[in-house]
């Protein structure tokens, strides 16, 4: 079961650019973690943000 969103899945479902997501991440509105490949996103830290503005 997926656990984690990547950057481009978070344009996706948002419907924004890269740089959107990017001062989103910026702004600590979600939890994120730094791979060497970029950002993944835990799909319920997302949720919380997405459906109730919160962050954990």
């Amino acid at each position: 079961m997926k656990t984690m969103y990547t950057v481009p899945e978070i344009m996706s479902i948002l419907g924004v650019s890269k740089n959107a997501v990017y001062t989103l991440i910026r702004n600590n509105s979600f939890k994120t973690y730094r791979t060497a490949r970029g950002y993944l996103i835990p799909i319920s830290s997302f949720e919380n943000w997405l459906y109730e503005g919160k962050v954990q």
